[in-house]
This record gives structure tokens, sequence and C-alpha cells, in this order.
């Protein structure tokens, strides 16, 4: 995708969250829907391990303590987590429209 500078507006707001959790996988956002466009997850920083992130299916994506990925989906409720081991975690999240 080529886009040009100045081409796509930035969104007015934006919704934020925070989650702790164990090795369960499970929705963003308690799998409550929000529609946007854009997903920013962080793993904490002061995790102590990683975090995963991907689909209902698989969470093949892993994250460091601080480390982000965004994903350009239409519901933050697509968004799955989970702790790469049975110690508690967190992921902090933007959701954009």
């Amino acid at each position: 995708m080529n886009i040009e500078r100045g081409s796509i507006a930035p969104p007015g707001s934006f919704t934020d969250g925070t989650e702790t959790f164990l090795n369960v996988a499970a929705a963003l956002n308690s799998a409550t829907s929000i529609p946007c466009s854009y997903v920013l997850v962080q793993a904490d920083p002061d995790n102590t391990i990683d975090i995963l992130i991907g689909n209902a299916t698989t969470q093949s994506i892993q994250l460091v303590p601080g480390q982000s990925v965004g994903i350009w989906i239409d519901d933050v409720n697509k968004v799955y987590r989970t702790a790469a081991s049975a110690t508690s975690s967190r992921a902090n999240w933007w959701v954009f429209p």
C-alpha cells in the first residue's frame, strides 16, 4: 500500500485499556465489541514474562515486556492475548476508529 503524507486524516480519539491475565487465550476488552480500524497492543513493561498476541485460533506473535504490535482489524474483540506461562501478565492497548 502506498500512502501519501496527509492523505489519511488522523483519528479524533481513541479508546485504551489494560488487562491482567494468565496463560488462557481470551479476546481483548473482555470480548466486548469496539469497532475500529487499528489496534496497538503492548506487553506491559513491568511484565516478567512475554505475552502472545493473535486470533481466536492461535496467538503466534510473541512480545517481550515493553514491546508492541499494531494490527489493522475491524473490531478489538478479534484480537486475542495470552501469557507465555502461568505467570500473571498485563497487556496495554489502544483502539483507533
